[in-house]
């Protein structure tokens, strides 16, 4: 299975710094367009590969607080949700998300 992970600071869902961060995964949304969207994207056949979710039971072995709260406005409660957990294996795009990938 091939799938890259963008860097979190392409996911700015736009929350003010300030306002309290979110703590309900289902509320964060990517910034429309996301910012990654408008990286350039190998035309080549070859390195289209097609996305897929990981599988079975997954746990998220570690977050870095620093990036939840200050890149994506969250409150770092969210990593331990059902959601976020699944976001970040592939399995859930919230609104606005593409889902991409290359090798």
């Amino acid at each position: 299975m091939r799938r890259s992970l963008c860097a979190l600071a392409a996911l700015n869902h736009g929350v003010q710094t300030g306002k309290m961060k979110l703590t309900n995964f289902k509320d964060w949304k990517f910034r429309d367009p996301p910012s990654y969207a408008a990286l350039p994207i190998d035309e080549n056949p070859e390195y289209n590969v097609p996305t897929e979710g990981l599988t079975g039971t997954l746990h998220l072995v570690c977050a870095s607080e620093d990036a939840l709260i200050d890149i994506l406005d969250l409150d770092p409660s969210v990593a331990e949700s059902k959601e976020f957990i699944d976001f970040v294996a592939g399995k859930y795009l919230p609104p606005g998300g593409l889902s991409v990938s290359h090798r």
